[in-house]
């Protein structure tokens, strides 16, 4: 990736001063963020660096694998059955240290599960379970999950680093690794056995360890380019612009095909952005193929509509009425729109937009001003406090209609639908699958009329990957299993 039309300063490596090289058999890490620190998705929300460290040492009864599909974690096998109200795990054998000891039990699993999943506020998880019936231990060894009807997407949120289960008042989880200590430079974690199964040896040589630490963006590239890290996770829109500017190789970064929200939420102080009228335009004179150029990224990331194609509880998901439109068509009846707002007594205000701080949400800025300009529409930069529109930036755990629409239900100071808001109740209580359908797409059609959130296109993450490393994969969920990255050869 090369971002010609961005000129960063180059000094990143001067952040470096007094960092040294790592042994090869261990496995360095950045995150970027704030903390790693493991924090208990039961009780408080983990933001995305903490949830790497959540998947690395606590998982649930399934796990993603390297490509984000399910695979075993705490279960061994599952099966879904009762036209998909019922699921069925059962639970490994225990480990090479002998039988399953009572604090993971089946009962003790499952208390754990109602206790995270079900009806919990503090996890933003909790709303992909309301369906949930209850949970249950069948035996010593199956675990049943009963629905009150069937949802497809349930197994994959039991995938997410939010669904890891975390015992005791030590926070205990179980793997597949284990916090070992904790130093100036990162946390040090080990496979929970080391038997080469986890981190495989590579010419002899074992991966026996891990070093993560979390650490601001630049130090994170600028480490990264100095070869001082093997992998940089966690990257987003507002700090990919550093990977240019450290002349990193292109093809060492590597940006996930995700589905999500990244857009901007509407408030309701401004009575200029009450009328549906005006937001429809503000989101039809957007050039998102020119916004996409602009960071070199593909034409496929733009996403115009609320919901994208083919989810799994919504078929044929209904989309924005103008996209079949041309960019210049969408520019003139936008301008018509703002024209009628003026011809009836009314001023256009200067819109405050918040962004997250970065040298991408800069260019993100430069370039809505000037489209927006287009149109005759100003605006200028605002907190949070005060911002009229706002970045949502959001990958989604599964990819479900009700997922989507739940995130613009009404809460204070935001554009509100109450109708689609009971459109989703009635999809949340619905006898069938065709009349859940039914309410989710008729809670859709009207979101999209309403327009309370303006999307520009797929969240934006990326990581740099060493090319000695093996076991890395892009995929759809953004996320990563460190236990899963090794080294092999260098590739060429």
């Amino acid at each position: 990736m090369t971002l010609k039309r961005i000129a960063l300063p180059l000094c990143l490596l001067a952040l470096l001063a007094g960092c040294g090289d790592e042994q090869q058999e261990q496995l360095d890490i950045s995150v970027i963020g704030d903390q790693l620190t493991v924090k208990d998705p039961a009780i408080q929300p983990v933001d995305p660096a903490r949830a790497v460290m959540l998947a690395a040492t606590a998982q649930g009864l399934v796990r993603f694998d390297a490509a984000a599909q399910v695979q075993p974690g705490l279960a061994s096998r599952w099966a879904i059955v009762d036209q998909g109200r019922s699921l069925i795990f059962r639970l490994t054998d225990g480990n090479s240290e002998g039988p399953r000891p009572d604090w993971l039990s089946a009962r003790a699993i499952a208390e754990r599960l109602r206790r995270s999943l079900v009806n919990n506020p503090a996890n933003p998880l909790s709303p992909q379970f309301n369906a949930v019936e209850s949970i249950r231990a069948v035996t010593p060894q199956v675990i049943e999950i009963r629905l009150t009807s069937a949802r497809p997407e349930l197994l994959t949120a039991l995938a997410q680093p939010e669904a890891g289960l975390l015992f005791g008042r030590s926070l205990r989880g179980t793997g597949p690794l284990k916090i070992v200590k904790q130093t100036e430079q990162g946390w040090v974690l080990v496979p929970v056995d080391i038997d080469g199964k986890s981190l495989a040896a590579v010419d002899g040589k074992t991966l026996t360890s891990v070093k993560i630490r979390a650490e601001k963006a630049p130090l994170a590239v600028a480490r990264f380019a100095r070869g001082w890290t093997h992998l940089v996770l966690n990257g987003q829109l507002q700090d990919l612009p550093l990977v240019a500017a450290a002349r990193i190789n292109d093809r060492q970064l590597q940006v996930d095909p995700t589905n999500g929200l990244f857009g901007l939420a509407i408030g309701s102080k401004q009575t200029f952005l009450q009328e549906p009228a005006i937001r429809r335009a503000l989101a039809m004179a957007i050039d998102r193929p020119a916004l996409l150029h602009s960071f070199d990224l593909a034409r496929d990331m733009a996403q115009e509509s609320l919901l994208p194609p083919r989810l799994a509880d919504l078929p044929d998901a209904p989309a924005s009425t103008w996209i079949t439109m041309g960019q210049d068509e969408r520019e003139a009846f936008a301008r018509a729109q703002l024209a009628e707002w003026t011809a009836s007594g009314h001023e256009i205000p200067t819109l405050r937009l918040a962004l997250p701080s970065g040298h991408g949400s800069d260019l993100l800025f430069r370039h809505l001003r000037t489209q927006w300009a287009r149109i005759g529409v100003p605006i200028e930069r605002g907190n949070a406090a005060d911002a009229d529109l706002w970045l949502i930036d959001m990958v989604a755990p599964a990819d479900t209609a009700s997922w989507y629409l739940r995130q613009f239900m009404c809460v204070p100071g935001r554009i509100c639908d109450h109708f689609a808001d009971g459109k989703l109740i009635e999809a949340k209580d619905a006898a069938t699958p065709e009349q859940r359908i039914d309410a989710l797409r008729t809670a859709a059609s009207s979101y999209n009329d309403t327009t309370p959130f303006i999307p520009l296109f797929r969240p934006i993450r990326w990581s740099l990957v060493a090319p000695t490393l093996d076991g890395f994969t892009p995929n759809g969920r953004a996320i990563h299993p460190i236990d899963l990255i090794r080294f092999g050869r260098a590739r060429p």
